[in-house]
């Protein structure tokens, strides 16, 4: 998925690499961005609702209009599809969270203005716990893979989060990643 560059009627695409694909970029959504003049995108980011399934994902995209806000789309739309306005997403870092089995348990995310690190139910980004106060940011990091590649493992059992606080301290946490709480201190 892309969004087109050029001065007018930027889109977001998408595009099938498969073999049998024609490599003909599809339109997805109706969400453009009209002109140099008007509000674009400030970060765009993807998950998926099923791990195993690459067509399950979606896109949040900020648009950096005033005040910022997001929109959720999926690969699955066509051209004629709204974009879904995502009301209550903050702004700042985000990290999506899989359930053991691969399916998406939710998205954490810290709300500036309040300092609370909250964490959304699903994919709906609709409802959210708050897990920590005075958090100004945050980082998942995961057990890497068993064979030792580089990669990070999309299914991990356990986390640790490293949450920088208001005062400048640091706080570390052993979490599972699916759940909406921070576990035990590390």
């Amino acid at each position: 998925m892309y969004i087109s560059a050029g001065d007018n009627n930027n889109h977001v695409y998408a595009l099938d690499l498969t073999a049998s694909s024609s490599l003909v970029p599809r339109q997805v959504t109706t969400l453009t961005f009209p002109g140099n003049d008007a509000p674009q995108y400030c970060e765009a980011l993807q998950g998926f609702t099923d791990l195993d399934d690459p067509a399950s994902a979606f896109w949040l995209i900020g648009i950096c209009d005033q005040p910022l806000h997001f929109v959720r789309i999926r690969l699955s739309d066509s051209a004629s599809t709204a974009p879904a306005n995502l009301n209550n997403v903050y702004g700042g870092t985000k990290q999506f969270l899989y359930h053991p089995d691969g399916t998406f348990a939710g998205m954490l995310s810290v709300d500036s203005s309040t300092f609370t690190l909250v964490m959304y139910h699903d994919d709906s980004f609709t409802t959210f716990t708050p897990l920590l106060t005075n958090c100004v940011n945050f980082r998942v990091y995961y057990p890497l893979l068993a064979s030792g590649l580089t990669e990070l493992s999309p299914q991990p059992t356990y986390a640790l989060f490293l949450a920088l606080m208001l005062d400048g301290s640091t706080k570390l946490y052993r979490r599972r990643s699916h759940r909406r709480d921070l576990g035990g201190p590390a």
